[in-house]
């Protein structure tokens, strides 16, 4: 065996293993989001967020990385999540969503994990929305900060 096939081998597997942990990742993550539709769901308040850029299937759209936070059981928690399309609606959004309320559900095992009750609200205009992390890490580190008065991270 030459040693150019044996690099060759190599390759597939370290790619195979790439693909293979993106694939797993990406599956964890939908089967969550389509279960979450059976969870609860309670009204969160938009924070203001940071612009940025996503590319999303090869092309870059301008995004707005936004906060929300909600309380189960007079606890706070937070998520967050990305609206993208059109460069001017997205800066639009970013700053008129602020102290809006929509709707996430949560996880009843999990209060800290929730998806957005609808990516199609009407509040977005439009917009595409996401949860993936994948396009999250994309985004500027997120300093939420609450309506209630107080930091979260107190």
């Amino acid at each position: 065996m030459s040693k150019s096939n044996d690099f060759s081998w190599e390759l597939g597997l370290v790619l195979f293993l790439f693909v293979s942990a993106w694939l797993f990742r990406q599956l964890r993550f939908l089967f969550h989001r389509f279960g979450s539709y059976k969870w609860p769901s309670v009204p969160a308040t938009v924070q203001k967020g940071s612009l940025g850029t996503v590319a999303v299937d090869r092309s870059w759209h301008a995004a707005s990385f936004l906060g929300y936070e909600y309380l189960v059981e007079g606890v706070r928690y937070t998520g967050f999540f990305v609206l993208y399309g059109d460069k001017e609606l997205v800066g639009q959004l970013n700053e008129s969503l602020a102290g809006k309320s929509i709707q996430i559900r949560y996880d009843p095992t999990d209060l800290g994990s929730s998806f957005l009750a609808s990516d199609f609200n009407p509040l977005f205009k439009g917009l595409s929305a996401d949860q993936d992390p994948d396009l999250l890490r994309q985004g500027l580190p997120f300093d939420i900060k609450s309506t209630f008065g107080t930091r979260l991270d107190r």
